[in-house]
C-alpha cells in the first residue's frame, strides 16, 4: 500500500512553472459556510450540496510502498459527514508507475452539507482487498444562516 505522506484542506494551491514545487495556501482548519434563510435545513440523514464560493483543495502526497516496484492504483476522495455517513466522489488515477512519489490536487467546489460539526476529507485508493484510506485531514464546519441580498 502507497504511503501517504500528508494529506491537506486548503483554499489554494499554487505550482511553480520552474520547479513544480508547490504551495499551499490558506489551511482550512476551520470552514464557515453560509445557507440562505429561505433553504430548508437538511435532516441528519440526508445530505445538500453546497456551493463553496471560493472552493478547497485536498492536497496529498504518497510514495511507492517498495521505492523501485512502479505502483498504479485509483483514487477517489471520500467526505465523511458529522453523523458518519460517507459521500464518495469520482475516481481518478494515482500514478506511481512513472515516478516514485505522486500528488494529488483536488478541487472540491461544493460540499455535502448535513450538519455543523466535523468533517473528515479521505483520500481513498483502491487496492487488492478494496478501498481503503490513505490518508485524511478533519475540519470543524460551522454554519451561518444568511439573509437574502433581495429582503
Amino acid at each position: 500500500m502507497p504511503r501517504c505522506d500528508f494529506t491537506v484542506l486548503c483554499r489554494s494551491v499554487t505550482v511553480d512553472p520552474f520547479d513544480n514545487g508547490i504551495s499551499l495556501h490558506h489551511l482550512a482548519e476551520n470552514i464557515s459556510v453560509y445557507i440562505p434563510e429561505e433553504r430548508p435545513t437538511p435532516t441528519a440523514d440526508e445530505a445538500n450540496n453546497i456551493s463553496l464560493s471560493d472552493g478547497l483543495v485536498l492536497a496529498s502526497v504518497l510514495q511507492r510502498s517498495v521505492t523501485d516496484v512502479p505502483e498504479d492504483l485509483k483514487g477517489r476522495i471520500t467526505i465523511v459527514l458529522p453523523n458518519g455517513n460517507p459521500v464518495n466522489g469520482p475516481e481518478f488515477p494515482i500514478d506511481l508507475k512513472t515516478s516514485s512519489t505522486a500528488r494529488t490536487l483536488i478541487q472540491i467546489s461544493a460540499l455535502p452539507y448535513a450538519s455543523g460539526g466535523e468533517y473528515r476529507f479521505q483520500l481513498h485508493g483502491l487496492l487488492e482487498t478494496g478501498w481503503s484510506v490513505l490518508g485524511e485531514y478533519r475540519a470543524l464546519i460551522t454554519v451561518t444562516r444568511s439573509r437574502t441580498d433581495s429582503e
